[in-house]
């Protein structure tokens, strides 16, 4: 155990081939002891507390609307003016970060983190989730834990917007889990290459990559070499890397399972947000029998989460999402942060991150979920935003070293010896079929259970309700992550530009921002300009 006011501790893959150790070595703040604030020295005490860091996070955003394949909205809010070229240099780097459930750029933990990157020099841009702070739901699904395309949409936009610029991505909870999932995708190939890694290999291919420390020339940066998620490093905070454990945690009978109450309620709440717009694309709900379901997560994702994805039921979708399928598949420096008091922490990966040379876990003795709170005013920066732009910065120094620019993540380390683990398979093929194994480390009688329900034959001989579940479930993955956009999207396009009340041109699905006072909207071969000087889109907005 870390003791009280010690350094977190820290894991990583042993060996000099350890990209993460490199990373880590070169931090300073996850070497210093973390002292929590005395009067708030258990984790309920850090993550209720943490809930008031937006009263004191003074700043505002520019919102900038992005449209999935599939018709729905997305939002990049821009900190600060951070999305004007002349905020910074072109080659600043920008932090790309990711909020958790129900949760927005309005969060005090996002407006911190903005802080504290724009302290750098960094740009800081926060995506929105679907229907999250003031989007409306545009398509038939909200936001999940496996929607990895939006957050390939999203950084897409973004670097295309400043293609010499280094990327770092920073996911919190729900997001952490969304963003391990897509950078598993991206480096293995999943999503094709990003705007950073068509950049950069286009540069090279003409002999113009840039030659600075901080990014490149010739329409594209030596950064998107690193990997193929195009992020020089990522870092997840608070991440609950086994959905499965964590919503058994929740379940049982302690504190805990306020915490349970709190999260399905602002699930429910979401979905009466949205039930016009729901039922305007065929999904229907109805109010009344979402009042009697849904008290604890695990019931809501079983009413209403499965019916969107097609699961045949919760256990199914929390193997799908949890993080450690998907831990293996990296290969971009990324960190973990989390505490050991932390309610919403079901499994601690180390196994899994001292088998992976580009992973590295700190854990901290006391922090909460998205807390990590020290000194004696705990309403400012914490010591979560302070580590995780040091291991980001890090990671990019490490990357800017003599005779190393040119070489991605995963080339280092085989140059120093590594080797992936035999059998391994970091393929498409591995990540579309991934399952944890934390049902059977939990609950071995629902295993056997299935299995025996899966070798019954099917009462009218065919292949089982089971069978067909996992064939639309499967469809549905791939309708999201692979396929060109269902024959509906045009429909769905048309409602959402009738939504904005404003008319399109044809420019391309390249074009970035206007400078100013509008926000660009983009969507496939549509660009639109809508005003947005405030992002006031609703009475209670915090933006």
């Amino acid at each position: 155990m870390t003791p009280f006011g010690a350094p977190p501790k820290t894991y990583a893959y042993p060996g000099a081939a350890s990209i993460g150790q490199a990373v880590l070595d070169r931090c300073t703040i996850l070497k210093q002891p973390f002292v929590p604030t005395p009067w708030a020295v258990n984790g309920h005490a850090q993550s209720a507390l943490g809930v008031l860091r937006t009263l004191t996070a003074k700043g505002s955003y520019t919102r900038q609307l992005v449209m999935a394949d599939d018709g729905g909205t997305l939002a990049l809010d821009w900190w600060a003016g951070a999305d004007r070229p002349g905020y910074a240099a072109p080659d600043t780097p920008v932090a790309f970060f990711i909020h958790g459930i129900n949760g927005g750029s309005h969060e005090g933990y996002i407006k911190w983190a903005c802080i504290a990157a724009a302290a750098r020099g960094w740009r800081a841009v926060v995506l929105n989730l679907r229907g999250c702070n003031g989007l409306d739901v545009s398509s038939p699904r909200g936001y999940n834990a496996l929607q990895t395309h939006d957050v390939h949409v999203a950084l897409s936009s973004v670097s295309r917007r400043f293609p010499a610029a280094p990327l770092f991505a920073v996911g919190y909870s729900l997001g952490s889990v969304l963003l391990a999932k897509f950078v598993a995708e991206a480096d293995s190939g999943l999503h094709g290459p990003s705007p950073a890694v068509e950049g950069a290999a286009r540069a090279a291919a003409e002999g113009k990559a840039g030659s600075k420390a901080h990014g490149g020339g010739g329409g594209g940066s030596a950064w998107g070499r690193l990997s193929g998620s195009g992020l020089v490093a990522v870092a997840l905070v608070s991440a609950p890397v086994c959905l499965h454990c964590t919503n058994a945690r929740l379940a049982a009978p302690s504190p805990d399972l306020l915490y349970n109450l709190a999260v399905a309620y602002k699930l429910r709440e979401y979905v009466r947000e949205h039930l016009t717009s729901l039922a305007a694309h065929g999904v229907e709900l109805d109010p009344g029998a979402l009042a009697a379901v849904g008290w604890t997560v695990g019931a809501f994702d079983d009413a209403i989460t499965l019916k969107q994805l097609g699961y045949s039921d919760g256990e199914d979708y929390y193997r799908h999402a949890c993080t450690t399928n998907y831990l293996p598949h990296i290969r971009t420096p990324t960190l973990l942060l989390v505490a050991q008091d932390d309610p919403f922490l079901g499994y601690l990966p180390a196994a899994e991150v001292c088998a992976n040379p580009f992973l590295a876990l700190a854990v901290a003795r006391r922090g909460g979920h998205l807390g990590f709170l020290s000194g004696a005013w705990p309403l400012g920066v914490s010591y979560a935003d302070a580590a995780v732009d040091d291991w980001l910065a890090s990671a990019l120094d490490l990357a800017a070293e003599p005779g190393a620019r040119g070489a991605s993540w995963e080339a280092r380390a085989a140059a120093l010896g590594w080797e992936p683990p035999p059998g391994e398979s970091h393929t498409v093929g591995a990540l579309t079929g991934a399952r944890c194994n934390c049902l059977e480390r939990t609950r071995p009688d629902v295993v056997a259970a299935r299995a025996a329900a899966a070798a019954a034959p099917s009462a009218g001989g065919g292949r089982g309700a089971p069978a067909a579940a996992e064939d639309l479930r499967r469809w549905r993955l791939e309708d999201v992550l692979r396929r060109p956009p269902p024959p509906g999207t045009q429909r769905s396009v048309a409602r959402w530009l009738a939504l904005l009340g404003r008319g399109g041109k044809d420019a391309g699905a390249g074009a970035v921002a206007a400078d100013g006072e509008a926000a660009r909207v983009a969507v496939p071969s549509v660009t639109l300009e809508v005003p947005s000087p405030t992002l006031d889109r609703r009475p209670n907005s915090r933006l």
